[in-house]
């Protein structure tokens, strides 16, 4: 089988090693062969993330409103489960990819941190809802819209590389508020990765650590139900 670790991220960082655990686990002792299983984590890392680097849709960067962004959800969820059970690997590599980055660039785990703590429901990572769970859900979206919106962080190419070169040099800027760099889950040392989900537990999982579980179940139900189709 191959080795998805070719694929590491240097930062470490949600991108590349991340997706293609999250996408390599769920392909798990499936019907998937090595050839089929190959595309799909080329699709959900290099491709996704190289090639397709500059398009926000792939990212779900710089969206705004819960039906809009409900809606691009939706579509890239519906293309993976086609195109895995009508053989187009790359694409559905391609769109598991924006299906992990969902739960990663937006603010749906802030906002559910919200909302279970104000509603007293449970903060446990394997029984947190999924988008999918939430996104019909009428008392979630008026809490949501009450507290700023579902929103996905603001990314520009030029502004990204700006910020990697200074702080490379060691002259770091502030992320503005609502940026990719503010809002991403991408790791335990991003500025918003590295928070706590439940503040009242000194031993909560990171905010990082709720995504990407969020992102693996969501994953495998996604593949289980292409193999059922």
């Amino acid at each position: 089988m191959w080795n998805p670790v070719v694929l590491v991220d240097p930062d470490g960082n949600f991108p590349w090693d991340v997706h293609v655990k999250i996408v390599s686990d769920a392909l798990n002792n499936k019907r998937f062969n090595s050839y089929a299983t190959n595309i799909i984590l080329f699709g959900t890392g290099k491709y996704a993330d190289w090639v397709l680097f500059p398009f926000s849709n792939v990212h779900l960067d710089n969206k705004s409103g819960f039906a809009n962004i409900a809606k691009s959800y939706s579509s890239a969820i519906s293309k993976a489960i086609s195109h895995l059970s009508n053989g187009n690997y790359l694409r559905a590599g391609k769109n598991l990819h924006t299906i992990a980055d969902f739960y990663s660039h937006s603010n749906y785990v802030d906002l559910y941190s919200q909302y279970a703590t104000e509603k007293g429901l449970t903060m446990d990572p394997e029984l947190i809802p999924t988008f999918t769970d939430m996104m019909n859900n009428a008392d979630f979206i008026e809490f949501a819209n009450a507290h700023g919106g579902l929103k996905t962080g603001s990314f520009n190419t030029f502004s990204w590389l700006y910020e990697k070169a200074c702080k490379k040099i060691g002259h770091p800027i502030p992320p503005q508020e609502g940026s990719h760099t503010s809002i991403n889950l991408d790791s335990d040392e991003s500025i918003n990765g590295s928070q706590r989900f439940d503040n009242r537990q000194s031993n909560s999982p990171t905010k990082h650590q709720v995504a990407r579980r969020l992102a693996e179940r969501e994953i495998e139900n996604v593949v289980n139900i292409s193999i059922e189709q």
